[in-house]
């Protein structure tokens, strides 16, 4: 599979989380052509919540050879909107990660059958947080 779109994301991670009832944390590894490598699950938490490690995205990432990853979470409330903690987890985690070479490509929020990607909904620029370092 190669990366082309937003609703290849929403198609990669929607299966993951369907009928899940608490959040779920996942990472999708590309390669520098955004050929996909491999999904991890990274947590599962409570109806409200689940935490995200740095450690253990990047230790994913590096044992995939992954030079781009992709966040995904879903909120099984059924609103796809991101939260503060969401969008700042997310500017954390690149920021983390571009100090080992790999890119944060996107986070996305899935609920149910909708989707958000921070990405697109602007609240995490790549270039941004590469500034920031």
């Amino acid at each position: 599979t190669i990366l082309r779109s937003t609703q290849d994301l929403y198609e990669i991670f929607s299966p993951c989380v369907f009928g899940a009832k608490n959040e779920m944390s996942f990472l999708a590894c590309f390669d520098s052509k955004l050929k996909l490598l491999g999904v991890r699950k990274l947590s599962e938490g409570t109806p409200m919540g689940t935490d995200i490690g740095v450690r253990q995205i990047a230790s994913a990432a590096l044992a995939l050879n992954a030079t781009a990853v992709v966040l995904a979470h879903n909120h099984p409330s059924g609103i796809a909107l991101p939260s503060m903690e969401d969008i700042v987890t997310t500017r954390r985690v690149a920021m983390a990660l571009d100090g080992v070479g790999i890119e944060l490509e996107d986070h996305i929020v899935v609920a149910g059958r909708d989707y958000v990607s921070l990405r697109d909904s602007n609240y995490y620029d790549p270039a941004v947080c590469r500034m920031m370092v």
